[in-house]
């Protein structure tokens, strides 16, 4: 009887040795029900069919209590790092250059990024788990003009994989009745699980650029749904990195359940406040004159490189609203940083800096902007 009714009401492609967990831990909102329901047919051999109905009011008591339960988080990340370390020796990531991190990656409590994992150890809360979350999203804001998203870019840790699963994202608009993820846009090319770095961003292509127009909300998920498909969470470890609890609105990331309904992360993991770690790399179109492309991020405006193909010299065009401590880095298309060149502080205004890139072989790279308050990050050719 168990093994019906586990086959019946677990998620999709959720095998049947989970159900257990899911009753255990409160995710599958009838896991009393499944007890009643059993012992109702056990006494139903004993009882007058008249006693039917009272018994399946009773069943149905906690299953009403179960739609109300709340998800739960491990307060301890189980691992955490300095954000601003080029090489951290937990995780060996560098993570100042991707362009429309959220705002709260802006803020001093930023500095330390985490992992958080579920309170019954079963996977991670931004990842694949015991409660069978399909996706992690997280709201971004654009400010600029004549840009589109052409990638996704996402930071990974504890991965544990026994068999691989494809891992994609999407770009959504914003659902206006009640801000969630709306229609979807744009879905990335598929990166295996097996290839995820977790030493390293990992860069998530659209083969068609989002077109984004000024001043715009949207966006971007995880999409870790195959990962039950193959192996189930049980054997599946993977986590994205966000902000530490109470740095920033849990409200601005959101996930999708098995059922496909969505939830923001503040309220179903019992008031876990965080930013996910995720940020998008804008590319400009082809204008007349390069000042009427450009991205704007907390005090840096970023205009289109030029040349564009660069034969061996490429001009980065960017200006500052104030004095700022600026880092420009150069990447493979796969994301590993070739160069990382600290220019000081520099004044407000306008600036060029030419990079040398005549030992490169041909191709594109994706270059990045950075300053304390914010890091852009755009492409080129060569």
């Amino acid at each position: 009887m168990l093994s019906f009714l586990s086959s019946y009401f677990a998620p999709p492609n959720a095998p049947i040795q989970n159900l257990r967990k899911f009753i255990s831990k409160g995710k599958c909102p009838c896991g009393l029900f499944f007890i009643f329901a059993y012992l109702s047919l056990k006494l139903i051999d004993l009882l007058n069919m008249k006693h039917v109905t009272l018994l399946c009011f009773l069943c149905m008591l906690p299953f009403s209590w179960g739609l109300a339960q709340n998800k739960a988080f491990n307060p301890t990340p189980v691992k955490q790092f300095d954000r601003a370390s080029l090489a951290s020796p937990v995780l060996g990531i560098e993570t100042t250059s991707i362009t429309l991190l959220p705002d709260a990656f802006s803020l001093p409590c930023a500095s330390a990024v985490s992992l958080f994992s579920s309170s019954g150890g079963e996977g991670y809360v931004f990842g694949p788990n015991g409660f069978g979350d399909r996706e992690k999203a997280q709201w971004l804001h654009f400010v600029g003009d004549n840009a589109r998203i052409t990638d996704v870019v996402g930071y990974f840790a504890g991965k544990n994989l026994v068999d691989d699963a494809e891992i994609k994202t999407y770009i959504y608009d914003v659902n206006t009745a009640d801000n969630s993820p709306g229609n979807r846009l744009a879905t990335s090319e598929v990166i295996m699980a097996s290839n995820i770095d977790t030493t390293d961003l990992n860069i998530f292509n659209f083969a068609t650029p989002v077109d984004i127009t000024a001043d715009t909300s949207f966006f971007a998920s995880f999409d870790f749904s195959d990962v039950y498909a193959t192996s189930g969470a049980d054997t599946t470890e993977l986590g994205m990195i966000s902000t530490e609890n109470g740095c920033s609105t849990g409200e601005f990331a959101w996930e999708r359940w098995s059922d496909d309904s969505w939830h923001s992360i503040f309220s179903a993991w019992g008031g876990l406040d965080v930013a996910l770690m995720v940020g998008l790399v804008i590319e400009f179109d082809e204008v007349a004159a390069i000042e009427d492309a450009f991205f704007q991020q907390k005090g840096l405006t970023v205009y289109p490189a030029y040349p564009n193909p660069a034969p061996n010299h490429i001009n980065l065009n960017f200006a500052l609203d104030n004095p700022r401590a600026v880092t420009v880095s150069l990447y493979s298309i796969e994301g590993k940083q070739l160069m990382a060149l600290p220019l000081g502080t520099l004044s407000a205004g306008e600036h060029v800096q030419p990079l040398d890139i005549s030992s490169l072989p041909s191709g594109t790279y994706l270059y990045g902007i950075q300053t304390a308050e914010s890091s852009v990050m755009s492409r080129f050719t060569k």
